[in-house]
C-alpha cells in the first residue's frame, strides 16, 4: 500500500458497512487519518506487517491482509463493491503463505471476527482455523463493544487444509 491510495482507503472502506467490520477502520475519517494509517503500515515490525490487496486484471486496490501483535493476529479487509468474490480467502490464503515460509518460529495465527461477519467465519474456517473463544470486541466504527469469536491457526493445520 502507498501514500497514493489514501483517497481509495478514505472513500471504501470508511463506510459503515466495511468499518464496522474491524476493529482499526473509522467512518469518520480525515484524509490525514488515512494517511496515519497508512504510514504505520508501510513500516513492518513495528505494528506488525500490511499488506495491499490489489486486483490482478487492473493493480486497483481492493483491500488489505496483515498481522500483528502476539501472538499474530491476522486482519484483512475489502471495499464493499468486492465482498463474496473470493479475494479474501485467496489473499488471506496467500499472506499466511507467505508468512509461515519466512517466519520457522511462527506456530500460531489468531483472528478475531465480529459475529454479525459470518463471511469472515466461513473464511477463516476454510483457511484451518478453529473457534476457540468468544467474547466482546471494539471497533472504531462501532458505538459499543459487540459480541466477537476467536479462531485459532496452527502451522500444521494451515498445511493440512491446502
Amino acid at each position: 500500500m502507498t501514500l497514493a491510495d489514501a483517497p481509495i482507503v478514505l472513500a471504501e472502506w470508511g463506510v459503515p458497512e466495511v468499518a464496522r467490520m474491524t476493529a482499526s477502520f473509522r467512518t469518520d475519517w480525515t484524509m490525514d487519518a488515512v494517511r496515519d494509517w497508512i504510514a504505520a503500515r508501510l513500516q513492518p515490525g513495528a505494528n506488525g506487517i500490511g499488506c495491499a490487496i490489489r486486483r490482478a486484471s487492473d493493480g486497483r486496490l481492493i483491500g488489505s491482509v496483515g498481522m500483528g501483535g502476539n501472538p499474530p493476529n491476522l486482519g484483512y479487509a475489502l471495499g464493499k463493491e468486492f465482498w463474496g468474490q473470493g479475494y479474501a480467502l485467496e489473499a488471506a490464503r496467500a499472506f499466511l503463505t507467505a508468512a509461515f515460509a519466512h517466519n520457522s518460529t511462527l506456530d500460531i495465527v489468531e483472528a478475531g471476527v465480529f459475529d454479525d461477519n459470518p463471511a469472515s467465519s466461513r473464511i477463516l474456517t476454510r483457511l484451518g482455523f478453529v473457534r476457540v473463544g468468544e467474547g466482546d470486541c471494539t471497533s472504531l466504527a462501532r458505538v459499543e463493544p459487540a459480541a466477537n469469536s476467536l479462531y485459532r491457526l496452527t502451522r500444521k493445520a494451515f498445511g493440512a487444509s491446502q
